[in-house]
């Protein structure tokens, strides 16, 4: 019987509605040769595919693994191998009757499924087992997931878990493919930027996206510019726009299964978290569908359709609901913790770019989930991981509007009602401020908006200059904070300045602190903000860094004559440098552990105390009394 779904390989292998091909109904079942052809050509063996080689040959073979990652493929090489005498493979579905079913003499068959239910009744499977072995056959079977650890300890003598090959390799062998002259592909290679690769083929990116990316680029091979941020926006360009073509497919179909449809969301804001928080989050949207609040505290555990334990036999299951909107489990690794293999469960797409394709459609067009999804997004709460992920989805929406729109719907997140709220709206800004279609707008509007009297807009924007998430801009972020900073001094509000401070010390720590301390040095110079202001922050940078200066202070003589100057300038500009003299005096005492630290602050320390300004000249000697550090020692 011929499978009458789709058939979709992770190495791009692929045929669709077959039983609409007059020539498979004919064959009643054999797949295309194109399609086989197709699986065996650039085709990159899986972790195990040896295990899975040695295994087939009983006849019988049970594969598993996450969509994308080359099931399909790997079976169809597999059954190659084992039968070479079978004239194709044979698509079994996975709805006939495995207990009565024989397989045609010397076959290479394939199913996609649980054989019919024969997996949980091990008597019933052997017979299965007993008639292919017993036509010279070979039968495969591929699934997506094992439901039960039992059912695993059962089926061990057949089962293989199937690991995909990196997906760096699976391109080069789809480009050798099209390719194989070895010029030519270096060439192709060589046409993209040198991080690119990198970035769009990460570790776990599936072997269907890999193959994807290298017909992406083959596509460029006319393309009229050499330039390689040129051919890099092209290959963009063409996998989003395959993206979207196939995510408007899978959104349109969605309209009428709303549980589907807020996993589907919930999957695209929080991809790569836990299975549990997506769960809670889709239960958040769907209680907004229904007509309830999505505001206040997720359950604790996920209810109604996303719930694990299920009383419903017609409820679907997670592994049901997540194969419908394209997404799989996978173990997260915790790089905190190298103790245990994982942790938890979490939930990706099987494509690497569905997830911003997903969110823009739901954005383009649609008014009312597009103020569900607002709200659902605004009142994640306050962790601040799903505070980064809201915010990201929000951002999505801004290059969508107009100008005019844009302006004012930045400024509802500036003036939400709660801290929470505003936090997401911060962290929506923080994405804006990267786009580089967005981000100059986007700095006018806040820049403007940073001398405002009221302390939400100013703390709001002091928020997004942070960067929390390692993605907020150096250069926009500090201008914001500079200006913030002035106003700050003529209309002082602590909530502001503990934001201003937050982000400043964020950006420091994960931006380029070289970048920093040069802003603080401008500023310093300028007396803008005043240099009172710069001069503590200076010292908070310190504080809270002293192992990074003392470090750098003894290594790098660039960095040790950027500090001298910017010392100087502090305690010469600044009225008050007590703060600044305190920082010195810990950072003195900290270094004295290592010799090579704290011949360092001694040497800055001495070349202070001989600068020509008696602000500064009395600064240094002070530090270096108190330290315990004689006058003039190196």
């Amino acid at each position: 019987m011929a499978n009458a779904g789709t058939l979709i390989g992770g190495q791009h292998c692929y045929f669709i509605n077959l039983p609409e091909n007059p020539e498979l109904e004919e064959l009643q079942g054999p797949l295309p040769p194109q399609m086989v052809a197709e699986a065996r050509a650039g085709f990159v063996p899986p972790e195990g595919f040896t295990e899975a080689a040695e295994k087939l040959k009983s006849g019988f073979l049970i594969l598993v693994g996450t969509p994308g990652s080359g099931l399909r493929t790997a079976a169809i090489n597999l059954l190659l191998d084992a039968c070479p005498r079978s004239p194709s493979i044979y698509l079994v579905d996975d709805g006939v009757d495995f207990t009565r079913w024989r397989p045609p003499e010397a076959a290479a068959c394939l199913v996609e499924g649980q054989l019919g239910g024969l997996i949980y009744r091990p008597a019933r499977l052997l017979g299965l087992i007993e008639r292919v072995r017993s036509a010279g056959a070979a039968l495969a079977a591929v699934l997506r997931t094992i439901p039960r650890r039992y059912i695993a300890e059962e089926l061990a003598l057949w089962l293989v878990y199937c690991t995909p090959p990196p997906a760096i390799e699976v391109f080069r062998a789809k480009l050798g493919l099209a390719s194989p002259r070895q010029a030519e592909r270096a060439r192709l290679i060589g046409s993209l930027p040198a991080a690119f690769l990198e970035e769009v083929l990460p570790a776990g990116a599936s072997p269907q996206y890999a193959a994807s990316m290298a017909d992406a680029l083959l596509r460029t091979t006319d393309f009229p510019s050499n330039d390689a941020k040129d051919v890099e926006n092209a290959v963009r360009s063409i996998i989003a726009r395959q993206a979207e073509f196939e995510m408007a497919q899978l959104f349109q179909a969605l309209r009428e299964d709303l549980p589907a449809l807020a996993l589907l969301l919930a999957v695209a804001v929080y991809e790569g978290r836990d299975l549990s928080i997506v769960q809670r989050q889709a239960e958040r949207l769907l209680a907004a569908a229904d007509g309830n609040s999505c505001a206040g505290t997720s359950p604790s555990a996920p209810s109604g359709p996303f719930s694990q334990q299920q009383s419903d036999p017609d409820q679907r299951s997670m592994t049901q609901l997540l194969d419908t909107v394209g997404a799989y489990m996978m173990p997260w690794h915790d790089p905190r913790n190298d103790s245990t293999p994982y942790t938890a469960d979490c939930v990706r797409f099987i494509r690497h770019t569905w997830a911003a394709s997903i969110l823009r459609l739901a954005w383009h067009g649609h008014g009312p989930l597009s103020d569900q999804l607002s709200s659902w997004l605004m009142t994640v709460g306050t962790d601040q991981d799903l505070v980064n992920c809201a915010g990201r989805a929000l951002s999505i929406r801004l290059p969508l509007m107009t100008s005019r729109d844009r302006r004012r719907l930045i400024r509802s997140w500036v003036l939400a009602e709660s801290n929470a709220m505003r936090a997401v709206g911060a962290a929506a800004l923080r994405a804006a401020l990267s786009d580089p279609a967005l981000d100059d707008e986007i700095l006018r509007i806040l820049y403007g908006w940073a001398v405002d009297q009221n302390w939400r807009v100013r703390r709001t924007i002091a928020l997004a200059c942070g960067d929390c998430g390692r993605t907020a801009p150096v250069g926009p972020a500090l201008s914001l904070i500079r200006q913030l900073a002035a106003t700050s001094v003529a209309a002082p509000d602590r909530r502001v300045e503990r934001a201003l401070e937050s982000a400043l010390l964020e950006q420091f720590r994960n931006g380029d602190r070289r970048k920093v301390l040069e802003c603080l040095l401008d500023w310093l110079t300028a007396d803008f903000p005043p240099a009172d202001w710069t001069t503590r922050r200076l010292s908070l940078l310190i504080r809270a860094e002293i192992s990074w200066f003392s470090e750098q202070a003894a290594r790098d003589t660039e960095l040790f004559d950027l500090l001298v100057v910017l010392l100087r300038q502090a305690v010469s500009a600044a009225e008050d440098v007590d703060a600044l003299t305190g920082a010195l005096l810990l950072w003195c005492r900290t270094a004295s552990w290592d010799p090579e630290c704290a011949e360092a602050i001694g040497m800055l320390l001495f070349i202070l105390s001989r600068d020509q300004h008696a602000a500064v000249r009395e600064l240094a000697t002070a530090v270096i009394r108190n330290s315990g550090r004689p006058v003039g020692e190196k």
